[in-house]
């Protein structure tokens, strides 16, 4: 029989679920923002050794979380996707006895798989995120202009274009065939909690700290 600590869990994540589910938007905003600010901290403490917080570096982050991970790509997974794939919700709904069954819903799944890592990653997500990037930058040269500021920020793009695509692939790659395959409303929640570890990972290989650097170019 469940203990009441169980039992007080299991209605507390009930409690959740339905907040999302009642709350799509303002629910994967609130958890990309605060996931991508708390990524950097631990990126910067734990992994990189900082004795101190570098906040502008955090306020970027979180600017890049929520706007991007948050509204963006709010509507481009769920909006877009919900438009292009009819049947991706009914597919999304099954369980998975069902899915294996539906060749449209896994022709949808592996679609929007192949739209997210051969167009969206590359050509939206790196190019904004390097961006806001260039926003860290100490160097006044880049802030004199726009079109300073949009060259640094393609230079950068540019120059890891094959590195960051790569990795990208290697790591969504396979959460993606569970994160098309849940309820669509659990579909950004369950990104952003994937993409906390990818969010240390790009904090600290594409941070711009010293430490940064340095295990950039071991």
């Amino acid at each position: 029989m469940p203990s009441g600590t169980a039992l007080g869990a299991s209605a507390g994540f009930g409690g959740i679920l339905a907040i999302m589910k009642a709350n799509p938007f303002a629910s994967q905003v609130t958890i990309a923002t605060c996931k991508t600010s708390l990524a950097d901290i631990i990126a910067q403490k734990r992994v990189e050794g900082a004795e101190q917080i570098d906040w502008r570096r955090n306020i970027i982050f979180v600017m890049f979380g929520c706007f991007y991970l948050g509204g963006v790509q709010w509507m481009l997974y769920v909006r877009l996707f919900k438009r292009l794939f009819p049947s991706v919700e009914t597919f999304c709904n099954q369980p998975l006895r069902e899915k294996i069954k539906n060749k449209e819903g896994m022709k949808a799944l592996f679609s929007q798989i192949g739209l997210d890592i051969i167009v969206f990653q590359p050509f939206m997500y790196f190019p904004v995120f390097y961006n806001f990037k260039t926003l860290m930058s100490t160097d006044p040269e880049v802030h004199a202009s726009l079109s300073n500021h949009f060259s640094a920020a393609f230079a950068r793009w540019r120059t890891n274009f094959f590195e960051d695509n790569v990795g990208m692939s290697f790591f969504w790659f396979p959460a993606d065939l569970v994160i098309y395959s849940v309820p669509v409303y659990l579909r950004l929640p369950l990104v952003h909690t994937v993409s906390f570890a990818w969010s240390c990972i790009l904090s600290v290989f594409r941070g711009d700290t010293a430490h940064a650097k340095k295990l950039e170019s071991a």
